[in-house]
């Protein structure tokens, strides 16, 4: 417990200000309508705004995370933060999936949210899709959080904040989201992000108790070989 206290510490800065973020966002949530059209999908589309909340939003796409990963592992030569990456995005989608189930579907459904309905069908891009998490609010906060206590620094947690922020609202801006979305979408990326960390608390203290399990069967054996022969 100690141990994950002290990740905890680690990115308190990003952590503490997602969680007045998320605390904020369901305040707002009282006086406002959660169903109503997001006022990004009533503004007009420049070019520029198109251009740069496209790309924005690959920061959330699950094969980010997976190309992160990739450089992490062969290119920093920094393979456990990598998997931890990787482990934090099964669990984010892992939790999309099924939470998604439990409250949306009748029947089982795979789903995948598109990168954008900008350009796609007008009245698609009208209506909200079905789901109760954006997808690609969860994995950017999933990332940002095990880089975040990876790292400590408090500028790469504000920046790592406010690009996860710019992330989520770029899924009013280019998806019919609801505002209800980024909230759950945060959460679920916070969550995800935490979890990896006691995993590898669970994982490490597993493995250490089975080396020593190990050990102590191998003096046993060795001790009982040894009055065999006398």
């Amino acid at each position: 417990m100690n141990v994950f206290l002290n990740y905890l510490k680690n990115g308190k800065t990003f952590l503490i200000t997602s969680v007045l973020f998320l605390i904020f966002s369901l305040v707002t949530l009282l006086f406002i309508d959660s169903s109503s059209t997001p006022v990004f999908n009533k503004m007009i589309h420049h070019t520029w705004m198109n251009i740069f909340f496209i790309n924005l939003t690959f920061m959330g796409d699950a094969f980010f995370i997976v190309l992160m990963s990739v450089f992490i592992i062969f290119y920093l030569q920094k393979t456990r933060l990598g998997l931890k990456l990787l482990l934090g995005l099964s669990i984010t989608m892992f939790l999309v999936q099924l939470l998604n189930q439990i409250f949306i579907y009748e029947n089982f459904q795979f789903y995948v949210e598109n990168g954008q309905y900008l350009f796609g069908d007008s009245n698609k891009s009208n209506r909200s899709i079905s789901t109760i998490i954006s997808s690609h609010t969860a994995v950017v906060f999933t990332w940002a959080t095990i880089l975040c206590i990876k790292i400590k620094e408090i500028k790469y947690q504000r920046l790592f904040f406010f690009l996860s922020i710019f992330v989520a609202f770029s899924r009013l801006y280019l998806a019919p989201h609801q505002y209800f979305h980024l909230i759950t979408g945060a959460g679920v990326g916070l969550v995800s992000g935490l979890l990896v960390y006691l995993f590898q608390i669970n994982f490490i203290a597993a493995l250490k108790k089975s080396v020593r399990l190990l050990k102590l069967n191998s003096e046993i054996s060795d001790r009982y070989t040894a009055y065999q022969i006398r």
